[in-house]
């Protein structure tokens, strides 16, 4: 009987040995997530692709979506097999009843927080699993009374802070809340905009007049100090765009003039080139990397080599319809959708006889087409080409 017995535990055990593992659950609080070069409240792009959340406020419920780079594939960040992810056991699924959420990718870890729907002032913040084994509940927060919003600008061991503002004040404030704590604390003013959080800081934007124009003037606030400085200032006519830690200025009633500056030194911006052969009609910077930019004008792209000041005519990627008509669309990242040499953009399928690609946050719906999501190669498209692939979603 020994021997029988001692069988048959040998064959459990070689059973269990030959079963599919089933998923580990990592543990969603450590800091594990790449670093996340652009994210929006609903959105946030790393190396590894783009985290988002697809929020049905009607029904009060929603799913939280990963896109990979290297597959070009779509699927509820769930990573239990056989999951509908129709019920709160899913770790993508999020039902938040009378509330919203926001999504937050800035220290390593990606986090949910639950807001108020009135005023959008946290009541909840979640870790989650980047790959899709679970979440959760890191802490409850605190009211703060009397404040509209509470957007996460930023966390750490020590705690989270907060962008809220007074009604009536034209001036915003950083709150802190310890990570053991019950009890906000007022760091510093914030006039205007956040435009980015890097290296310990915030940095705002803001109009100040000069004479009879205006400037845009940046800020940066210390989070642990609460100390202001002035990083630069320049003519409010001008185009700006952020990318990693550049500045970029587009004087377009100047000749086109491309300016850069470096966050992190105190020079003033300095003067790349002049397009003038663009002349002085308005021109949007769309993106940029490095020394090279697309800018958009008059319906038209260009890629410009800033050391150089060359440019390069983009030729948007349309398919040509059976008939005598042609749907096209120039791509556009979000902030949110971009990191590296990639970005998530809109394009166009066809539904019947008409082709075209959109770009994203612009997309023009046309009776013969819907919106599709694609990959797009940046490194390509600022060099002057409109590289897409399609995405194909799972799940």
């Amino acid at each position: 009987m020994k021997l029988l017995r001692i069988a048959a535990a040998a064959l459990l055990l070689g059973a269990a040995l030959l079963a599919p593992p089933a998923a580990r659950q990592s543990d969603p609080a450590r800091r594990t997530l790449p670093p996340a070069e652009s994210q929006d409240a609903g959105r946030a792009a790393t190396a590894d692709g783009v985290y988002s959340l697809d929020w049905d406020e009607a029904a009060g419920t929603g799913l939280l979506w990963f896109t990979r780079w290297d597959t070009a594939s779509a699927a509820p960040l769930c990573a239990r097999r056989g999951c509908t992810h129709t019920d709160a056991s899913c770790p993508a699924r999020l039902e938040g009843g009378a509330g919203v959420w926001q999504l937050f990718a800035g220290n390593g870890r990606l986090l949910l927080l639950q807001l108020e729907q009135e005023t959008g002032t946290a009541q909840s913040i979640w870790a989650v699993s980047p790959d899709g084994t679970g979440r959760a509940l890191l802490r409850s927060c605190p009211g703060l009374p009397g404040w509209q919003r509470g957007s996460l600008l930023w966390e750490d061991d020590s705690g989270f802070w907060f962008w809220a503002w007074e009604p009536g004040q034209s001036a915003s404030q950083m709150v802190f809340l310890p990570a053991g704590g019950q009890e906000y604390q007022q760091i510093g003013l914030l006039p205007g905009s956040v435009l980015a959080v890097r290296d310990g800081a915030v940095y705002s934007i803001e109009y100040r007049q000069n004479g009879e124009t205006y400037d845009w003037v940046i800020r940066a606030l210390d989070l642990h100090s609460g100390q202001q400085r002035e990083v630069c200032s320049f003519p409010m006519e001008a185009q700006l765009l952020l990318r990693e830690d550049t500045l970029y200025f587009c004087h377009w009633q100047d000749g086109c003039a491309l300016y850069t500056k470096d966050l992190q030194d105190s020079e003033p911006p300095r003067l790349r080139c002049r397009l003038t052969s663009l002349g002085s009609s308005f021109a949007e910077l769309v993106d940029a990397k490095g020394d090279r930019v697309v800018l958009q004008r008059a319906g038209a792209q260009w890629a410009v080599d800033l050391n150089s000041g060359a440019r390069t005519w983009v030729q948007p990627a349309w398919l040509t319809a059976q008939d005598t008509e042609v749907w096209y669309r120039y791509p556009y990242p979000a902030q949110g959708t971009y990191c590296g040499g990639h970005a998530l953009v809109w394009g166009y399928e066809r539904t019947d006889s008409q082709y075209a690609l959109g770009d994203y946050g612009r997309v023009d719906r046309t009776a013969g087409s819907r919106p599709a999501p694609c990959i797009l190669d940046r490194d390509a498209w600022l060099a002057g080409q409109v590289r897409l692939t399609d995405v194909t979603v799972e799940g």
